[in-house]
């Protein structure tokens, strides 16, 4: 269906009732003619004519935006294959999704464009870019501290070993641990990645975790303590273990034209009770993020660069992380050595796998290809209490009426009630700066210059920055 110079824009519209059920060798073929035309609008009208044929916005959207980045000529068949018709797989409009009512329908691809397209206008960081409802997570960025403590039984083995290298060994595997929940569990609740929604300043999440295995109770407590730009702290801790945990997040985000790469900025520091009863530090610094997928409406995370486990106890964990590329490798894998700090290049243990699968040890010691960690071993969620027992500034009570909108997939709604709460948060810091009363921290204090940050920043080579500010949990009063 098509004229005689290929034109597939040129079929009356009429005539292309149906055209969802076309199948991959006329949409491979379309593809090829705008590969070999090479021209921007040929790009274009191909794209949308294939968008047509399956029902993927993707394609239209990925070609302009190749077209406003100056890279039309470069859209290749290849690039094209994440489309729906030519992997073989059912209209992704058409699948259902767990984070939206089986009675809504998709979104608009012209919203779907709109987006990609001004996305695409952004130069610098999109941390405060207002997204569409239709790509929000229900669940807010307050809440995601959560995902270090859904292990909890590995967290409080923290403070167990032998020697200081098997308690290294043991932070590793509570870390690599954390990982799934962290970066891919939302694809699986949700369908596909979303962005969460960006908390309210002094916005809190509490939650715990019971003791099933006498390793004692675990709680969190999270704390929206910057706006602008957004920053959450927060802290975990087991006391019967004596193990704790508090650190800051913050990303700074940008557009490749491809994929959204986050670049995570904060760190957490792990304290251990040891055997002789004092305090080892452990910090964790963050990997970089790449959302791919985007372009074709299925976006994931991919983790990318290195990232640091550095003891006061003299060992340091390298992490370096990889994901699938067109022709080799495995998605979600990672190679990691455990080494004395002034010794990196040689690693006591070795470990190779995938933080979303299966890790093992490789080398010697302890054994050839024993298992690491299976990362399909059961997470714990999060206990919260019931809505109606939470205060006003408690994360799931704040988005209340959002988040149903959202779950429902009735996205005015929560645009609406999204939007409410933003301007009453606006008119809030309007008035607190009128009469001189600036926003207090409830839950922690900022520390301008982390000494313990730089201290064991310097231990290992490789962690930048050498200084960063950091958040300490308020003494409790009982």
């Amino acid at each position: 269906m098509s004229d005689k110079d290929g034109n597939l824009d040129a079929v009356p519209a009429d005539q292309r009732q149906g055209w969802g059920q076309v199948r991959g060798p006329s949409v491979r073929a379309a593809a090829r003619r705008a590969d070999r035309d090479g021209r921007a609008a040929g790009v274009v009208r191909h794209a949308r004519a294939m968008a047509a044929a399956c029902k993927c916005a993707a394609l239209a959207a990925q070609a302009a935006l190749r077209c406003s980045s100056g890279m039309a000529s470069g859209l290749s068949l290849r690039q094209l294959r994440p489309c729906c018709t030519l992997r073989r797989i059912p209209d992704p409009s058409l699948r259902p999704r767990r984070d939206v009512s089986p009675r809504s329908g998709p979104c608009s691809r012209s919203s779907t464009l709109q987006f990609l397209k001004s996305i695409a206008s952004v130069s610098g960081d999109l941390s405060s870019m207002t997204a569409p409802s239709f790509i929000l997570s229900p669940v807010s960025l307050t809440e995601y501290p959560s995902y270090w403590g859904e292990h909890p039984e590995l967290f409080a083995a923290c403070t167990k070993g032998a020697d200081d290298v098997e308690r290294m060994c043991n932070v590793l595997r509570w870390f690599i641990a954390t990982l799934k929940g962290q970066y891919t569990s939302r694809n699986t609740s949700m369908g596909s990645e979303k962005k969460p929604l960006n908390p309210v300043l002094g916005e809190l999440f509490l939650g715990t975790w019971p003791s099933q295995n006498d390793e004692g109770e675990t709680t969190l407590v999270a704390e929206q303590v910057s706006h602008h730009p957004p920053i959450t702290a927060y802290h975990l801790a087991n006391e019967k273990a004596g193990v704790s945990l508090e650190g800051h997040s913050a990303q700074k985000t940008s557009f490749t034209g491809r994929s959204i790469i986050v670049k995570q900025i904060g760190h957490a520091m792990l304290r251990v009770k040891n055997a002789e009863g004092k305090e080892d530090l452990y910090l964790i610094t963050l990997p970089t993020l790449g959302i791919e997928g985007i372009l074709w409406g299925a976006p994931y995370i991919e983790l990318s660069g290195t990232s640091y486990i550095s003891s006061s106890t003299g060992y340091t964990a390298t992490i370096n992380y990889a994901g699938k590329g067109y022709f080799s490798g495995k998605a979600h894998s990672f190679k990691a050595g455990i080494a004395p700090s002034a010794q990196p290049t040689h690693p006591l243990y070795s470990i190779e796998g995938e933080w979303a699968g299966v890790s093992k040890y490789k080398g010697k010691a302890p054994g050839k290809d024993t298992t690491f960690w299976d990362a399909s071993s059961e997470r714990r969620e999060v206990q919260v209490k019931p809505l109606a027992e939470q205060g006003d500034m408690e994360s799931r009570k704040v988005w209340a009426k959002t988040a149903e909108g959202i779950r429902a997939g009735n996205f005015d709604a929560a645009s609406k009630d999204k939007t409410r709460i933003e301007n009453e948060q606006r008119q809030k810091r309007k008035d607190e700066t009128a009469a001189g009363t600036p926003h207090q921290l409830e839950m922690f204090v900022h520390i301008p210059e982390d000494q313990e940050y730089t201290k064991l920043a310097a231990a290992t080579s490789g962690i930048k920055p050498t200084t960063e500010d950091g958040y300490r949990r308020k003494p409790r009063v009982h």
